[in-house]
């Protein structure tokens, strides 16, 4: 609309409100200005007050694109615009308790982002960074560490993870970049068991060795040390059977031979010519001194 046909509204307006009481004019007069413009351009305005009221939509569509807003998309954004070569702390971070809590930093930091889900921790790691991990590793990981993160629902109703100072200063202490050696524990455990072993085994054998029976050869020369024990004493004056050295040893002498542990001493004192052996009416052999 020209210049000339507002004033001719303007003036038709002022005309009809001067018919009414003073107090009523003000409204007379806007009603009248509708009326004849057709609705097309409110009071006191015209077509740049109309054109104003689309600024604040506009300004509003430009607000949602910035970043950290509460109605963007983090994951989207960050995924768009967060540079994984600009931050190596992130991929040397030595646990998932780390790396999260360095995403977390950067995304407040760098992009304004105050917040994470464990879902977008755990995505923007493996799809971002290269560092395959899950939702619930990223869980259990930042739960365990209440002194470090804040846990918060937005509108949303998802649960957010924003770091906090304690966080912040664990990511610059010493602790946070020899955290690796703690992943190592186990095999250090294997020597430290491996010499726990090596030191039981003396125990072991000492054991062994007072409740173990002697071995074959062992009581095969103590049933030699026997045998010539008694061939000194005249034992075998009288001819002897394996079973009389064995009740003797027994009741006398107090030792429990086998007749295989007397077998191989009785031999060789009968090779040595120190015994002679004959045969009973009873088929057995009997061992007397030459």
């Amino acid at each position: 609309m020209d210049s000339e046909a507002l004033k001719t509204a303007f003036t038709q307006a002022a005309e009809i409100a001067s018919a009414v009481p003073q107090a009523l004019r003000e409204t007379a007069f806007n009603r009248a200005l509708d009326a004849l413009l057709g609705g097309s351009v409110a009071a006191g305005g015209g077509a740049d007050s109309k054109a104003g009221k689309k600024k604040p939509k506009h300004a509003k569509t430009q607000k949602q694109k910035e970043p950290g807003d509460a109605d963007n998309d983090p994951f989207k954004y960050l995924t768009e615009h967060l540079d994984r070569t600009a931050h190596p702390e992130i991929t040397s971070a030595p646990r998932v308790l780390e790396r999260a809590l360095w995403l977390l930093r950067v995304s407040k930091d760098a992009h304004g982002i105050d917040g994470l889900g464990s879902t977008h921790i755990a995505k923007l790691l493996t799809e971002k960074f290269r560092l395959r991990t899950t939702k619930q590793a990223v869980q259990q990981a930042l739960d365990s560490a209440r002194n470090y993160v804040d846990r918060h629902s937005p509108q949303s109703g998802r649960l957010v993870y924003r770091i906090m100072h304690g966080g912040e200063n664990y990511l610059d202490s010493p602790k946070a970049k020899d955290a690796k050696f703690g992943k190592a524990a186990h095999i250090v455990r294997t020597p430290r068991r491996a010499e726990k072993t090596e030191a039981r085994k003396p125990k072991h054998t000492l054991r062994a060795t007072a409740d173990r029976p002697p071995t074959k050869g062992s009581a095969t020369k103590r049933a030699g040390a026997i045998v010539g024990e008694l061939i000194g004493e005249g034992f075998f004056k009288k001819p002897r059977t394996i079973r009389s050295v064995i009740d003797h040893a027994k009741g006398s002498l107090g030792y429990h031979l086998k007749a295989n542990e007397l077998s191989p001493p009785l031999l060789r004192a009968l090779r040595g010519k120190k015994l002679k052996r004959s045969q009973n009416s009873d088929g057995q052999y009997e061992y007397s001194e030459t």
